[in-house]
């Protein structure tokens, strides 16, 4: 059975099948015999294929050829490395110039990695409705200079929403198991760049959790802590769990 891996916690692996399964995995023993130099055999994003039990959890007995991955050096001195995400699709490095400051040394770094492994990356410039005349000057230097060399700026700003919308495509074709759902009934998900989500597209968010049978109690148009923490209970298990989640804590 073919998978994709979206969680790692600890030495166990949420692993999504092909036919839509969410099947808690862990690795098989000769993984740990195999000379592999990474701290982790198995990272989020890999493809692997899984040996099913009758507990309903599987054993990951393989990994297929990864397309990248992003990595970092592994804080353990016996391993060399330690593999973040494999099979990025696209990175986006958020960045700012100010409130705190992103060194360019940083930000080098990261493009520097991102190109070893060949992961595209767009920069994301936050925090621009909050800076001086002077910062916003830096600001676009900074862009025409890292555009020059062929990578994508995008300036975000949470008070006039500009970039956001961008952002918001970017993530949408990244989760292709909920991006169908989201675009054609235009609910809210990128919550980290909407101070207070649209009224009428959280009203789209609220009737479609209903739908499921799910009852929610809200102030205005936003879903408090604890209705969500409410929600995330109660769903627990049923097969509406992964769609529910997903849209709640993005």
């Amino acid at each position: 059975m073919r998978g994709l891996v979206i969680k790692n916690t600890g030495s166990w692996y949420t692993v999504k099948t092909d036919d839509g399964q969410l099947i808690e995995s862990k690795i098989k023993g000769n993984f740990r015999l195999k000379g592999i130099r990474s701290t982790n055999p198995v990272a989020v994003g890999d493809y692997v294929q899984l040996i099913t039990n009758q507990e309903g959890t599987a054993f990951i007995s393989s990994i297929e050829d990864r397309q990248n991955y992003i990595i970092r050096k592994s804080p353990n001195l016996s391993k060399q490395s330690h593999i973040l995400a494999a099979n990025v699709d696209q990175a986006l490095l958020v960045v700012t110039v100010n409130y705190p400051q992103t060194s360019t040394t940083f930000i080098d770094r990261f493009l520097a990695g991102a190109e070893a492994y060949r992961v595209p990356v767009i920069i994301i410039f936050n925090k621009s409705d909050i800076l001086s005349e002077e910062e916003l000057h830096y600001e676009k230097m900074m862009c025409t200079l890292y555009e020059t060399i062929g990578y994508k700026c995008i300036e975000l700003s949470a008070a006039t929403g500009e970039g956001t919308r961008m952002i918001e495509d970017f993530m949408l074709m990244a989760n292709e198991t909920v991006a169908e759902e989201y675009c054609t009934r235009e609910i809210p998900f990128l919550y980290r760049t909407h101070d207070k989500p649209d009224g009428d597209r959280m009203e789209a968010t609220l009737t479609l959790i209903r739908e499921q049978g799910i009852k929610v109690e809200k102030r205005s148009h936003e879903i408090t802590p604890g209705e969500v923490q409410k929600i995330l209970t109660s769903i627990e298990g049923t097969p509406e769990e992964p769609l529910i989640s997903r849209l709640l804590l993005r």
